[in-house]
C-alpha cells in the first residue's frame, strides 16, 4: 500500500515537472519579449524627452537672444538721448537761441521724439 502511494506521488511529481518544463520555454520567451518591448518603450520615451529638452533649450536661447537685442536697443536709445542732452548743453553754454541749434542736435531730437 505504501509503495502504491509512493508511486502515485512520484507519477504526480513527474507530471508536474513535465508541465513546468513545457511551460518554461514559452514563459521565458514571453519574458524576453516583454523585456524587449519595455526597452523599446523606454528608448522611445528617452528620445522624446531629449527632443523636448532640445526644443525647450532652443526656445530659451531665442528668448534670451531677443531679450538681449531689446536691451541693446534700449541702450542705443539712451545713447541717443545722452547725445541730445550734450548737444543742448553746448547750445545753452553758448547762449545760442533755438533757431541756431546745430544740425546734429535737431536730427537727434527727431530720432528720439516719441511716436
Amino acid at each position: 500500500m505504501r509503495t502504491d502511494a509512493d508511486k502515485e506521488i512520484e507519477r504526480t511529481e513527474r507530471e508536474h515537472n513535465d508541465t513546468v518544463e513545457k511551460r518554461l520555454p514559452s514563459t521565458s520567451e514571453q519574458l524576453s519579449r516583454l523585456e524587449r518591448d519595455q526597452a523599446n518603450r523606454l528608448a522611445r520615451e528617452v528620445q522624446s524627452l531629449r527632443e523636448e529638452i532640445k526644443r525647450r533649450s532652443e526656445d530659451i536661447q531665442r528668448t534670451i537672444e531677443k531679450m538681449f537685442a531689446e536691451l541693446s536697443n534700449v541702450k542705443t536709445d539712451r545713447n541717443l538721448l545722452a547725445g541730445l542732452f550734450v548737444e543742448i548743453a553746448r547750445c545753452l553754454n553758448q547762449d545760442v537761441g533755438p533757431k541756431s541749434i546745430g544740425k546734429s542736435a535737431a536730427e537727434l531730437a527727431r530720432v528720439w521724439a516719441p511716436s
